[in-house]
């Protein structure tokens, strides 16, 4: 990875449970990318197969071509990690960047940050591609910031993304982050048949009330879930 970017360790962007995101220069031409570093010996720990990585590099490659989704650039892989050069967004992610607008967002502003959003679901949902975990901490900003006329917001993160039956089979894999799932994800495996492409576009509404209110529907004051509210 030395050969095609120098990243910097004192540079965090972002930490999951087996991975790791760092500010990092292009070796060629010098630019900023996020490079997006998963422990392998992590991942055997807690049970995630490396075919998981290796759909979300597949993912983000069909996307490639659709400016509302972050650019995977390049995907390197060693004997203990897998490296996936992004492109930076250099206004961060839509959690941290509509709290630092001042006061709420206006109902114009939060139309134009939701309208691209809605446009690559339909993008993802057009190929039988399911997201499965929309919230703000996965939308990011380049350009700007959220109150920014100029900023473009893109959807990131598809770890977890998955493809749709042709046949319309219904998903049962109960995952995703909790206050964004529709609830026949909640109710799997007793009260649900299984979920479609949809409980994207519910995730969606619960990023827009966010943006409107800047706190989450069906959470209490301490952020936990009110599953009986859904």
């Amino acid at each position: 990875v030395e050969d095609v970017c120098n990243i910097d360790h004192n540079r965090r962007l972002g930490q999951g449970s087996f991975g790791t995101v760092w500010l990092a220069t292009l070796v060629k031409g010098g630019d900023r990318v996020a490079v997006k570093e998963l422990d392998k010996r992590k991942m055997r720990e807690m049970a995630i197969p490396e075919a998981m990585v290796l759909a979300e590099v597949d993912f983000m490659r069909e996307c490639g071509s659709n400016d509302k989704f972050v650019r995977l650039l390049d995907h390197i892989e060693t004997m203990g990690i897998h490296f996936l050069i992004l492109e930076f967004c250099d206004g961060g992610d839509l959690e941290g960047a509509a709290k630092e607008c001042e006061g709420r967002l206006h109902e114009v502003q939060v139309a134009r940050i939701v309208k691209p959003l809605l446009e690559g679901v339909a993008f993802l949902h057009g190929r039988k591609i399911c997201h499965r975990d929309i919230k703000p901490a996965n939308i990011m900003i380049s350009g700007g910031n959220a109150c920014s006329a100029n900023a473009k917001v893109k959807l990131a993160d598809f770890g977890i993304a998955t493809r749709l039956d042709d046949g319309g089979k219904l998903l049962t894999h109960k995952v995703g982050t909790p206050a964004f799932m529709a609830p026949e994800m909640h109710l799997l495996p007793s009260r649900s048949k299984g979920y479609d492409a949809k409980v994207d576009i519910w995730a969606m509404g619960v990023v827009m009330v966010f943006l409107l209110s800047l706190e989450y529907p069906f959470t209490d004051a301490n952020g936990r879930l009110l599953r009986e509210q859904l």
